[in-house]
């Protein structure tokens, strides 16, 4: 799976307040997350690990501490400055999940302030969703995507790829209390620009920190190709 970072809208809405802040007192908040990633990949369950900060203030670099000591750097998401990034390759990812504990982000900013801010992992994972039904409506004009329920889940997402290139994100939602399954029709008109062609459908699982959904513990994935002509 390519980049998930961000996949709220906080994201989005730090980033707004970036270009309004611009020309005040720089705003050295930081939002920091670390969760760990599953997938299936040469037919195994696997795990990696995704480090994701925004800044208000722009930074010229951000490196995490884990907690087995070890430095990670992050890179630099658009070039920016305001959003760094970091995510295990499929191909890297193994069979134990990542090491739990306190991360300690450190934030080097573009004027030489420096800020820490911290984020707690857990062993929890989530099981990457099955898919029941991935396939194109050619009557309807639609994509139609069915799923079980991932035990544990708060929500899910669906993301779709043409090639390495996201094109379409449909955001984090909830299903009912009791739901065993979910399902949803996307429209081809939302991506008639990428048709005809075989594009890569994603159905991400998650779990959130708290209630207030607004960090992620764990997430996990499954994706499908499907041809539209």
């Amino acid at each position: 799976m390519k980049r998930l970072h961000v996949l709220l809208g906080v994201g989005l809405i730090l980033m707004g307040l970036v270009s309004c802040n611009k020309k005040s007192r720089p705003d050295y908040t930081t939002t920091v997350d670390v969760f760990s990633h599953t997938t299936v990949y040469n037919n195994d369950t696997v795990h990696g690990i995704v480090y994701s900060v925004i800044t208000l203030a722009q930074a010229a670099s951000v490196e995490v501490q884990t907690p087995d000591g070890q430095t990670v750097p992050l890179d630099s998401y658009d070039g920016t400055g305001y959003s760094y990034y970091k995510q295990t390759p499929d191909s890297l990812m193994t069979s134990t999940v990542p090491v739990p504990g306190t991360y300690t982000f450190s934030v080097n900013f573009s004027d030489g302030m420096t800020a820490t801010d911290t984020n707690d992992l857990t062993t929890d994972f989530l099981y990457p969703p099955h898919i029941l039904a991935a396939e194109y409506q050619a009557d309807q004009n639609q994509v139609f995507l069915k799923w079980d329920k991932v035990a544990d889940a708060d929500g899910y997402q669906i993301k779709i790829f043409d090639g390495d290139q996201q094109i379409y994100n449909i955001a984090p939602f909830s299903g009912s209390a009791g739901q065993d399954t979910f399902q949803m029709a996307i429209p081809v008109s939302v991506i008639q620009n990428y048709v005809p062609a075989t594009l890569k459908f994603e159905v991400i699982a998650l779990k959130f920190e708290t209630s207030a959904y607004i960090k992620i513990q764990t997430i996990s994935n499954t994706n499908r190709d499907i041809t539209i002509n």
